[in-house]
């Protein structure tokens, strides 16, 4: 692979911005960074007050979230440059390892592809960046509906243990959708650049259609390729059917049998409080209307939404990594 190419860029203005930085978890909590390695979490009613409390070591108000059954979903800056929004979403990866999202590795694999005059992988490449990326964004989306459901339900004082529902839980179901269809999305792109790998014939370009084309090969004839085994292995075998043969029932149940909006099983926010070593946190998820036995073994929801897109985000890396090309961003000089 050439050395990247240098683009020069001009009318370039430097100066000073203002930003803010929310960390968004599960249940609707957030984290607001203060000194350096500092955090206030919340948040909390005290008289009458909604207030986030600290400051907290990051690592500790971690701990005091999961106490509180809520993990790290991602951090979210906001700058003040312009009268444009301008907002930068790093959703979390699951690990504290600095690596790369797998959009911007697709995008960098996109832009060497194009340079290299392969245009199919190129455009398929970029189409799968901007689903990866849209999804992160739901992702997103998601943890800001929660959180302002939460902070709702402190200002009007619910009890532990309410269920209720308004009309703005709808934008969170419409949320949901939007996610689950992009990480699909994101799946069916990923299949599609695999179909390339293999050979695989015309029209081959959705993970149902890929495996049946494999499946047809039969055992013998079956490509030997590390990115097929990556998407195989997630999607599992109808005996074991894998994560992302599940993500895929639930985007189907979604968009063709049930909207999340008329599942039994989610047709509610349940507000609840859980006691920490720091203080009381409420927390809200979707729910049942009627309280079920088996309440406390069923997970909530955006913890399942939260742990498919983590599986997502790690096969479209482990697949980049399987890429033709190497991931190769743009060099941008700034010139006088």
């Amino acid at each position: 692979m050439d050395q990247p190419k240098t683009y020069p860029a001009t009318d370039v203005r430097f100066g000073v911005t203002r930003s803010s930085e929310v960390l968004y978890l599960t249940g609707g909590l957030v984290a607001h960074p203060q000194a350096p390695g500092t955090l206030l979490i919340g948040p909390v009613r005290r008289n009458d007050s909604i207030v986030y409390v600290g400051p907290n070591r990051s690592a500790d108000a971690f701990k005091i979230a999961a106490e509180a059954g809520a993990y790290f979903v991602g951090s979210n800056r906001v700058y003040a440059s312009s009268p444009e929004r301008c907002e930068i979403w790093q959703p979390h990866f699951g690990s504290t390892v600095d690596v790369e999202q797998s959009s911007d590795a697709w995008a960098g694999i996109a832009h060497a592809v194009s340079a290299a005059g392969d245009s199919a992988y190129s455009d398929l490449s970029r189409y799968l960046s901007i689903s990866l990326r849209s999804a992160a964004l739901r992702l997103r989306e998601v943890s800001q509906r929660h959180h302002e459901q939460l902070v709702w339900s402190l200002q009007a004082g619910r009890k532990p243990g309410s269920r209720f529902s308004n009309s703005a839980v709808l934008e969170l179901y419409l949320a949901i959708h939007s996610l689950v269809a992009e990480m699909c999305a994101s799946r069916d792109y990923l299949a599609h650049i695999c179909a390339i790998h293999v050979n695989a014939k015309d029209g081959t370009d959705s993970l149902a259609r890929l495996i049946r084309w494999i499946e047809e090969r039969g055992v013998n004839d079956a490509p030997h390729s590390p990115f097929a085994s990556l998407l195989t292995a997630a999607n599992g075998t109808k005996q074991l059917p894998g994560w992302l043969f599940k993500l895929g029932e639930m985007r189907n149940r979604l968009m063709h049998r049930q909207p999340m909006a008329a599942d039994p099983d989610a047709s509610v926010l349940l507000f609840d409080v859980r006691s920490t070593s720091l203080c009381e946190f409420g927390t809200v998820r979707l729910a049942s209307r009627s309280p079920r036995a088996d309440e406390s073994d069923i997970e909530d929801p955006f913890l399942s939404l939260l742990r498919f897109w983590i599986e997502l985000e790690v096969l479209a890396r482990s697949c980049a990594a399987n890429a033709k090309y190497p991931s190769q961003h743009p060099v941008i000089a700034v010139t006088d």
